[in-house]
C-alpha cells in the first residue's frame, strides 16, 4: 500500500510541477489562469505516476517523471510493449 501512495505522491508532484511550468508560461504570455486545467493536469500526474510506478517497480523517480510527462509516458510505453521493445523494464 505504501508503494501506491509513494507512486501517487511523486506522480502528483510531477503533475503539479508540469502545471506550474504551464502556469508560468501563461502568466508570461498574459493569459488567464485556468484552475480546472491545473487540477486536471495534477490529477492525471497522480494516475500516470501510479500506473507507471506499478509497471516499473515503484521507483519514485520514474513516478515523478511520468507524472510530469503525463499521458505521453503511457503512449510511449504502450508502443514499446506493442513493438516488443520493453524487455528489461519489468522485473518479476
Amino acid at each position: 500500500m505504501i508503494d501506491y501512495i509513494t507512486a501517487a505522491l511523486f506522480g502528483g508532484l510531477g503533475g503539479v510541477v508540469r502545471a506550474l511550468v504551464g502556469f508560468g508560461k501563461a502568466m508570461k504570455n498574459k493569459k488567464k489562469f485556468n484552475l480546472v486545467y491545473f487540477l486536471l493536469t495534477s490529477f492525471i500526474g497522480i494516475v500516470v505516476g501510479v500506473i507507471v510506478g506499478m509497471m516499473l517497480n515503484y521507483d519514485w523517480r520514474i513516478s515523478f517523471v511520468s507524472g510530469y510527462a503525463g499521458t505521453d509516458v503511457l503512449e510511449g510505453l504502450s508502443k514499446m510493449f506493442k513493438d516488443g521493445k520493453a524487455y528489461g523494464l519489468i522485473v518479476k
